[in-house]
């Protein structure tokens, strides 16, 4: 528990990814509305919401995770592969650390990038003295 900007008490709350037109389409295909939904949670081992709050979750396409096994139920899916669906810590972390290596990379190719600059310029500014040698050498 944390305490908010108000001094009010929290819970972080764990949220498992569902997908909003996901659940959308499960409530439809059960002809539901909100408040039924959220009172069918109450039925299946999880205390009831109202439908404001359903929809919510419906609308960010999310439920908290101690509510997924009730809201599974309600809408008719496989809680199990809901969670297999999740991406785990793990494959944030290894994400992460690709970022952290692309980063790396890009900026070595960003100093590559100005080195190359740097030579570009020196060889136009050679080529330029060439071109006058040889203006002056054909002029006498």
């Amino acid at each position: 528990m944390s305490d908010n900007s108000y001094g009010v008490s929290t819970v972080a709350t764990d949220w498992i990814e569902i997908g909003s037109e996901r659940m959308f389409q499960a409530r439809r295909k059960r002809g539901l509305s909100y408040d039924e939904v959220g009172f069918r949670i109450g039925r299946n081992g999880h205390k009831p919401v109202i439908g404001r709050t359903y929809g919510r979750w419906e609308k960010n396409g999310r439920v908290p995770r101690q509510a997924l096994p009730a809201v599974a139920a309600v809408l008719n899916l496989d809680a199990g592969q809901l969670l297999a669906d999740q991406p785990t810590r793990v494959q944030w972390q290894q994400v992460s650390e690709v970022l952290s290596e692309v980063a790396v990379a890009m900026q070595a190719l960003v100093s590559l990038l100005a080195e190359q600059r740097e030579v570009v310029e020196r060889l136009e500014t050679v080529a330029a003295a060439l071109q006058q040698r040889e203006a002056a050498s054909s002029s006498s």
